[in-house]
């Protein structure tokens, strides 16, 4: 049986401004390291490929509207009707 995640992209990242909405299907509980992945491949950039830790600074990770801090965190699954944002600041002040 398949699964839905909703994905929610916003934001400037790589000098690129993206503005993206869509369901990535899954079979199973995923790991997020793996969502990243999925995300790459389907947008067709390299968006999460470089990092390995912590996200860059400006970078705002929300599953189900709690935030996450470290890439890397392995227990940190998505299951059927999670919903991820990937958010980036435009400005400061």
């Amino acid at each position: 049986m398949s699964h839905e995640i909703e994905v929610n992209i916003r934001g400037i990242f790589a000098q690129k401004f993206l503005k993206e909405s869509f369901s990535l299907e899954i079979q199973k509980e995923t790991p997020l390291a793996e969502i990243f992945r999925l995300i790459d491949k389907k947008l067709k950039i390299k968006l999460f490929a470089k990092v390995k830790d912590e996200f860059p600074a400006g970078w705002v990770i929300l599953l189900n509207g709690d935030r996450i801090n470290y890439f890397s965190d392995s227990t940190t699954v998505l299951k059927h009707q999670d919903q991820l944002s990937v958010l980036s600041a435009l400005g400061g002040g």
